[in-house]
């Protein structure tokens, strides 16, 4: 049994999910897709949609997706309600929201005195109700508009997830599935994953589990070099954060605003015996950061910036990438460089990074701290 890591390695981490997610060879990795990404896959922006329906696509073209049938069993559930719930589940915050608005203005009326308007900026009592009725308009009308807003045909998208599993479904039999259930009481009475947490539900209790056997007996066909469970569901029964972390080579502590996590030490050391292989755990965001990386997407990470921007990974990329992802999206820049400042005949010595540096500075116009830009990866990436 391996031990709980008290200190993880991320960056060999993130190397092992790119050659899954990126540099895949055809039938050699699998993703595995939990019930949630369909669900979230329905819920998604047009433009969000259709960057990640290339990834998907693309694993289909690679014999690598697998769509667990638990999975399906689950989602044909959550599909037969044909409830809010299932496919907009902002739609009824949002409302509350708004009903709250008036709430808001109301409570203002009854609170609100002259001296504490003068105390906070505003010339008085009707000031303040004036300009907190303009904010609330202004508020209310954009909740109107996210309410009643629809991405998407939902028809149509329910079609693309319907071939999306047809393409992707296992071929684990279902007797194969259900086999020794009742060793799945003593998996959650001695709290081993996947699955412990919810051993308090009165339905699909054993939802976990029978995904992870899945997981095991198609791999175990299959015999992939690496294989990758994608979920939205990173519970500790699947999970564990590492107290230290190693980043470019150095420890720190992983509490940060974005915990790292991987896949729990039981459930590697199950599917290594079960199949001889490896295993890894991601979320979408997880994903998204690779797919738009210019360190392991460096060829296509433009194409997945709108799935970016719905899970804000705009800000998480360091300069050297901010940099590097300017240039290839103004790719008329990009060759203008490559004639001029950064070509070279016969070394890359030739070419002089400060007047690079220079160049960038003055006709990049973006939040970039150009301190922190190592120059010569810029140069690796883009000229070499």
């Amino acid at each position: 049994m391996k031990v709980i890591s008290q200190v993880s390695d991320v960056d060999q981490y993130y190397n092992n999910l790119a050659d899954i997610i990126i540099e895949r060879n055809t039938g050699h990795e699998l993703v595995f897709i939990d019930t949630n990404i369909l669900i979230w896959t329905l819920r998604l922006d047009q433009d969000s949609f259709l960057e990640l329906t290339k990834w998907f696509n693309s694993l289909i073209s690679c014999n690598s997706l697998v769509i667990p049938i638990w999975v399906i069993q689950e989602y044909n559930s959550l599909i037969s309600t044909n409830s809010e719930l299932v496919f907009s589940p902002y739609k009824k915050r949002l409302k509350e929201l708004e009903n709250n608005l008036k709430f808001l203005t109301d409570t203002a009326r009854l609170v609100i005195d002259n001296q504490t308007s003068k105390k906070n900026g505003y010339v008085n009592k009707k000031d303040f109700i004036d300009q907190m009725i303009t904010e609330v308009n202004s508020l209310g009308s954009k909740i109107k508009i996210l309410t009643e807003k629809s991405n998407f045909k939902l028809e149509d998208r329910q079609k693309y997830v319907e071939r999306l599993i047809n393409k992707g479904k296992s071929d684990t039999k279902l007797d194969e599935l259900m086999a020794n259930i009742s060793d799945f009481e003593f998996r959650f009475r001695n709290l081993i994953p996947p699955g412990f947490e919810d051993s308090n539900k009165t339905s699909n209790k054993y939802g976990d589990v029978l995904i992870w056997r899945d997981i095991l007996l198609t791999s175990k066909r299959r015999s992939p070099t690496k294989a990758l469970f994608l979920s939205l569901d990173l519970k500790k029964d699947w999970v564990f954060n590492p107290n230290k972390i190693i980043i470019d080579d150095k420890e720190q502590h992983n509490n940060g605003s974005k915990k790292f996590f991987e896949l729990h030490p039981w459930l590697s050391k199950e599917y290594f015996d079960y199949t001889s292989g490896q295993i890894y755990i991601s979320d979408i965001k997880t994903l998204t950061e690779i797919l738009y990386s210019t360190k392991f997407n460096f060829s296509n990470f433009s194409n997945y910036k709108n799935l970016a921007k719905s899970i804000d990974l705009r800000l998480n990329k360091d300069e050297t990438e901010k940099t590097i992802e300017w240039l290839v999206v103004n790719g008329h820049q990009l060759h203008f460089l490559e004639s001029t400042i950064c070509k070279w005949e016969i070394d890359p010595g030739e070419v002089d990074l400060n007047e690079l540096k220079k160049w960038c500075i003055s006709n990049i116009k973006s939040s970039i701290d150009w301190d922190y830009v190592n120059w010569n990866e810029v140069f690796i990436q883009l000229f070499i």
